[in-house]
């Protein structure tokens, strides 16, 4: 019982990630690219706050970290 509850939620968990990424989109986010860009500027500063609140950006950190896993995992 406690097997098929754990992978309920990381079912629940890997929906609720994509739906965020496609509402986001994390990755083409223009304050994200400026701030990569130009890590001193007002950008980067806002980008960094928001960071420290924001969930999604937490769980996108997360996901792009199994995201990597899995690629150097099938090299």
């Amino acid at each position: 019982m406690e097997e098929k509850n754990d992978k309920d939620q990381l079912n629940g968990r890997y929906e609720m990630i994509e739906s965020l990424m496609k509402l986001h989109k994390c990755a083409d986010c223009p304050i994200r690219r400026k701030a990569s860009r130009k890590p001193r500027s007002l950008f980067a500063r806002i980008h960094r706050w928001h960071a420290t609140w924001w969930p999604g950006w937490k769980l996108y950190q997360a996901e792009l970290g199994v995201r990597r896993a899995k690629a150097v995992s099938n090299v």
